[in-house]
């Protein structure tokens, strides 16, 4: 069992603990494998508070003295980016005063990052679930409406080749290189190739000049039309035997001293409001594209501020280390820590 101890930490982070990478060239035979994920919208990464504090809804009061359960599900449309939402209650359980505490919650969200010129606006759906042994609100984390008809259409995505994934580079073969390359892909039809952006680091540049014109033979002929559809592939080329060339669990204590610029950052973070000790999935794929952050297990609107901060962070690594974190997925354990980190003039 883990105890929940705070310990409070300054910039002095000269932990002398490596960040868990275990970096080998196999000489074995390689092998390709992929993962196919629905992108995640501008909207739903960039939704905020006007306020910049994600606070939790109220309890109602009378709700919290009856024990009451509630649960809401709704639907949040942004006509544009300083605007609050149009609010639609898709779905509700145990009383309107459960729906009026997530109205008055969500009027104060916006999505910054919204751009009318590509496209239509932004419709989020977010549940909120109201339990009262501890008085606490829990919410989903934002999903755009269409996204679960998207991923049905991620069923249909074909290579016109009938392969499932582009052969092992024979330049990459034997320069002995090998690493992960992520491909994000748009659709807008079901029989044109789609927008794409490869994305590697280094060495596996050897391996990104193949998939460039492989995803050009991507189609998805089940296209619905309700809007484009954005695909991420990760490809990864990797030496069979060799199966620890990447990142290795690690602590956020461990990976603070490789977050590329932390010295220079003012960074304040409190994690026994948070929960801790907890865990979140981390992956790598910065500077090309957000890190993506995702909790394990229970669900925490206080950490949002913690996970969008790790989300946003490169890591300052050897070109050779960076080949084999980029595009991998490990576990963060954060502990009960009080972080405190600021520039020597700021404090």
């Amino acid at each position: 069992m883990r105890h929940a101890v705070a310990r409070s930490i300054g910039i002095g982070l000269s932990l002398g603990i490596g960040i868990g990478l275990v970096l080998s060239l196999g000489l074995a035979v390689p092998a390709a494998a992929q993962v196919i994920e629905l992108a995640a919208s501008d909207a739903s990464r960039c939704l905020s508070a006007v306020d910049g504090e994600f606070s939790e809804p109220a309890y109602p009061f009378d709700a919290w003295k009856r024990e009451q359960t509630g649960q809401v599900l709704v639907e949040l449309a942004f006509a544009a980016p300083d605007m609050a939402p149009v609010v639609t209650i898709v779905q509700s359980e145990g009383g309107s005063e459960f729906v009026d505490a997530v109205r008055a919650h969500v009027a104060k969200l916006r999505v910054p990052c919204l751009n009318l010129a590509d496209g239509a606006p932004a419709t989020l759906r977010q549940e909120y679930l109201f339990q009262p042994d501890q008085r606490k609100v829990h919410w989903s984390a934002p999903t755009d409406a269409l996204a679960d008809r998207q991923r049905q259409q991620l069923s249909c995505l074909v290579h016109q080749s009938g392969e499932k994934a582009p052969p092992f580079p024979a330049r990459a073969r034997q320069a002995g290189v090998q690493g992960r390359v992520v491909a994000q892909m748009r659709f807008n039809s079901p029989d044109q190739p789609p927008q794409a952006k490869v994305h590697s680091r280094h060495s596996a540049r050897l391996l990104s000049r193949e998939i460039a014109g492989w995803v050009q033979g991507y189609r998805m002929p089940c296209f619905e039309g309700r809007g484009p559809v954005e695909v991420n592939i990760t490809f990864a080329y990797l030496y069979e035997g060799d199966a620890a060339y990447g990142l290795k669990s690690l602590t956020l204590l461990s990976l603070l001293p490789h977050v590329k610029g932390v010295a220079a950052q003012t960074l304040q973070f409190n994690t026994t409001q948070m929960g801790c000790p907890f865990d979140l999935q981390f992956n790598y794929r910065q500077p090309h594209m957000h890190n993506l952050i995702g909790e394990v297990g229970e669900r925490r609107p206080e950490r949002r501020s913690l996970m969008a901060w790790l989300a946003a962070q490169e890591l300052n690594l050897a070109p050779r280390s960076l080949d084999a974190t980029y595009g991998d997925t490990t576990t963060v354990t954060v502990p009960c820590v009080k972080l405190d980190i600021r520039p020597p003039e700021k404090k």
